[in-house]
């Protein structure tokens, strides 16, 4: 029997009824950009195969390669099983999400400006937008 006067039990994962709670555009634009940067991994990697396997015995070092391999497809599942967290809104892929944002702008903040300037007018023009935006 249970004790009225105990405190209710709430279900912290139970889902809520889409037409209640619907996604809002930033998920979806969040979605496509991981989408995005695993169809270009994909594309990427397979590139790389295209590459390197008929070109195999030329290379002096040719024992890194499976490790290459593993790394892109590791990373194209840890992408995809991302998007499939956020979309079934789980807890670990509202994480996930975030540690994506944190990504992309430690990315475009720290990255290496990789602009080709003609002279130093067109590079100042450069850092003073870049300053700007």
């Amino acid at each position: 029997m249970k004790n009225p006067n105990s405190p209710s039990v709430v279900n912290a994962d139970a889902e809520t009824p889409r037409s209640l709670n619907p996604r809002p555009v930033s998920i979806w634009f969040l979605l496509g950009v991981i989408v995005l940067y695993s169809f270009m991994s994909s594309v990427n990697l397979v590139q790389y195969l295209l590459l390197v396997v008929p070109n195999i015995s030329q290379l002096p070092n040719p024992e890194g390669i499976p490790a290459v391999i593993g790394l892109q497809i590791v990373s194209v599942g840890v992408l995809l099983a991302g998007c499939v967290g956020i979309f079934r809104r789980k807890r670990w892929g509202r994480w996930f999400g975030l540690l994506v944002l944190v990504g992309i702008a430690a990315v475009s903040i720290f990255g290496p400006d990789t602009a080709v300037y003609d002279n130093a007018a067109q590079q100042a023009g450069g850092v003073a937008l870049l300053g700007i935006f």
